[in-house]
């Protein structure tokens, strides 16, 4: 049985590992950062420093959940409030974001929060007042096991619902993901290609109602 409750600052270095794993060889994260190292195991590190900011600056306005089996944390996920203001870039500073620039460069950062805008750009038009998914994220040894299915399912549009959501809505890049979010009861609104250091990507946005 999975166990699930709002995360603590405690948690967020086995977040953004999780978060880690599980987008390691995401095509959204890999065409904007993969290249700029050498081997497997320091892109690794970046990406897990990459998800730790992230929920550090985006913790504060919005709401991260975490599913515990026998006290380890196996499942996570990060939902913004439509209520609130997104993380600022001011915010991403405080959480450490400066450290993301080495080795990347400055101008890397910036144009992956261009694109990460654009990803997102048609729940944003299409369902200002939607909550959105940003993060889900499993224990890789886990998967296969429901976790993530299950976390949507008993955690997250549960409390969508209580808080008064009407809408629940996020971004994949894979057609495994897309899978996934059809049989979990999304329903596809949109397609996009994006394109970033001259690779091509497919970006499909998801919205499921929740209420009524």
């Amino acid at each position: 049985m999975i166990d699930y409750r709002e995360a603590n600052a405690k948690d967020f270095n086995r977040i953004a590992k999780l978060s880690a794993q599980s987008f390691e060889n995401y095509p959204y994260f890999d065409c904007t950062f993969r290249h700029a190292f050498k081997d497997d195991d320091s892109y690794s590190a970046y990406m897990e420093k990459l998800h730790r900011v992230n929920i550090k600056a985006n913790a504060a306005q919005n709401k991260c959940f975490v599913g515990t089996k026998d006290g380890k944390i196996v499942s996570a996920a990060l939902l913004q409030d439509p209520t609130t203001k997104k993380a600022t870039v001011e915010d991403y500073v405080k959480a450490g974001g400066l450290s993301l620039v080495f080795p990347v460069g400055f101008s890397k950062i910036l144009n992956f929060f261009h694109f990460s805008e654009d990803a997102r750009a048609d729940c944003d038009q299409k369902h200002p007042s939607a909550w959105y998914l940003e993060v889900l994220a499993v224990d890789d040894s886990m998967k296969g096991r429901g976790l993530g299915s299950s976390m949507l399912q008993d955690c997250l549009i549960p409390y969508v619902q209580n808080q008064g959501g009407q809408e629940l809505t996020l971004i994949t890049n894979t057609e495994g993901n897309r899978k996934f979010y059809a049989k979990n009861g999304f329903r596809e609104f949109s397609e996009r290609t994006l394109e970033q250091n001259g690779q091509k990507i497919g970006n499909w946005s998801f919205c499921l109602k929740v209420q009524g």
